[in-house]
């Protein structure tokens, strides 16, 4: 379920299930026994579990065609409950349930008696100044070495990330009460995991107030939004609070959704980033990523900050292609239909739903369900031009990012970073299938979106002129029997003399960087 604090109306967080009474199972792996906090969770699913668990088909009755239209379109909604784990699925609940219980093993609060220890030190941190507080803060080591670790997924919007994610967490309870563990006192109340979305301004602070109030939210019987929460506190402090809260409540995992917001105006990712680092390294919480592909901006700065992001690897999300999995999935969605007239699913119609949708699931649904809305009543079965119909007319708001999908447009693909995944590879296959002419007029492309490029900034007027030759926007044919030493028309002349490539030329010589790279910086 979706809750909302009433504190602080803006801030939603998903809630999951409480256990009061919890079971402590033995584990089939030696590092986990001995752990209230691993024992305590579910055990680990099985991929029929994980996927059995998640199969969601509507129902359609079987006299559809007896029951009246008005009726029948407000069972149209039924379609957005359909669900068809994706390949991914597995793939992400095991990273997740291993994050979970490798954090664990160094907070084991049996074993390990630091952890009070661990406690008074952030505590002592905030009588610290602000600068002195950060700076402490990262520097104090977990306990134990810590095993907590961090992962990240990247991919198309619309194409089931947090639905996923979501799904996968609510497997597991969100807080678990303990009191005895072994006939011995044992009081902790444990946070298993806890969602929430990056702030869209990419502001700590409000990051922070999100975090108490998702804590608040969840648990219910605490005040950490108003108690530590107050925006007259600095940032500092409120990092140092929300780093005791972690602590205190034994999160197992910090998920961060929408982290692509850190790329917003005026906003210190490092700073954010450098804050996760912290809680993995300093209370040992593993801490997962969720993004759409602009977020790739932030994992290709540097090394640095791509590892701090995805330790345990970046699983990237792509849309669906033409293969065995999109046809799993239309077959599985084509059944749900409300008609007087059953449409069987011909190799027309699933040809005519990829090439609108694209492979983005929210995309086919969404073109699926309003096709049998505007059907009712009408001709009352789905036809080719009716998902035309839909495209065109509802859809009008994402038509040029679904556009720029279909023609690979590079020019295009680059306004929309949120879609498009192998853009490096679009444009290796466009660069060798056209000659120099379409190589420069995608680098002008760039330049002029704002992509900064440093050779194009330091060109010489002629190596300008030749860029509007090549690009057809002057006749002019600028012919030099000597060329300055960073002269563009050195390099492709030498292209056409060795037979050659004009764009492995020009990346060999440092021109051109790699295409993803390129895009995304």
């Amino acid at each position: 379920m979706v809750g909302k604090n009433s504190v602080v109306a803006d801030f939603y967080v998903l809630v999951g299930d409480k256990v009061s009474k919890p079971e402590y199972k033995k584990q089939l792996l030696s590092e986990y026994n001995g752990n209230p906090l691993i024992e305590a969770l579910p055990p680990i699913f099985s991929k029929n579990n994980v996927l059995t668990e998640h199969i969601k088909y509507p129902e359609v009755p079987d006299s559809i065609d007896q029951i009246p239209a008005e009726i029948r379109y407000q069972m149209l909604q039924r379609i957005k409950e359909f669900y068809l784990p994706p390949v991914e699925f597995v793939d992400i609940e095991r990273r997740l349930s291993s994050l979970v219980r490798m954090g664990y093993t160094a907070r084991n609060p049996v074993k390990n008696k630091k952890f009070i220890n661990m406690l008074q030190k952030i505590n002592d941190v905030k009588l610290l100044a602000d600068e002195e507080k950060v700076t402490l803060l990262a520097n104090l080591q977990a306990p134990n070495r810590t095993s907590a670790s961090s992962f990240s997924v990247i991919g198309v919007s619309g194409i089931g990330k947090t639905t996923a994610i979501e799904k996968i967490l609510l497997m597991y309870p969100q807080v678990i009460y303990h009191s005895s563990y072994n006939d011995e006192p044992f009081t902790r109340t444990q946070l298993v995991w806890l969602k929430i979305d990056c702030p869209y301004d990419g502001s700590l602070k409000t990051l922070c107030r999100s975090f108490f109030s998702a804590v608040d939210n969840v648990l219910g019987t605490t005040n950490y939004f108003q108690k530590y929460g107050n925006p007259r506190n600095s940032t500092a402090l409120m990092m140092v609070h929300m780093a005791y809260v972690a602590a205190l409540h034994s999160i197992g995992i910090f998920i961060i959704d929408e982290i692509q917001h850190l790329l917003a105006p005026k906003v210190n990712s490092e700073e954010m980033l450098n804050f996760f680092v912290t809680l993995v390294n300093t209370i040992g919480v593993p801490v997962f990523y969720i993004g759409t592909y602009k977020a790739m901006k932030i994992l290709n700065r540097d090394f640095r900050q791509a590892r701090r992001i995805g330790t345990e690897g970046v699983l990237m999300w792509d849309r669906m292609k033409r293969d065995r999995k999109w046809s799993t999935f239309i077959q599985a969605l084509w059944k749900f239909q409300y008609l007087n007239e059953y449409t069987e699913l011909t190799d027309s119609l699933d040809n005519t739903m990829y090439y609108l949708s694209q492979g983005i699931t929210s995309v086919a649904v969404s073109i699926f369900m309003i096709a049998q809305k505007r059907a009712i009543e009408r001709e009352e079965c789905i036809t080719e031009r009716l998902l035309h119909v839909v495209y065109d007319n509802e859809l009008a708001m994402i038509k040029p990012m679904l556009n720029a999908l279909r023609n690979n447009n590079i020019r295009d693909l680059a306004k929309y970073e949120d879609l498009v995944i192998n853009i490096d590879e679009l444009m290796f296959k466009r660069t060798q299938e056209n000659d120099a002419q379409d190589i420069i007029t995608a680098l002008a492309a760039q330049k002029q979106a704002g992509q900064r490029m440093s050779q194009r900034e330091s060109a010489e007027p002629d190596n300008m002129a030749l860029t509007e030759t090549i690009a057809g926007k002057s006749d002019k044919v600028i012919r030099l029997k000597v060329f300055a030493k960073d002269d563009l028309r050195k390099l492709h002349n030498k292209a056409i003399e060795k037979k050659v490539n004009t764009y492995m030329v020009l990346k060999d010589a440092g021109y051109i960087k790699d295409p993803l790279r390129e895009l995304v910086e």
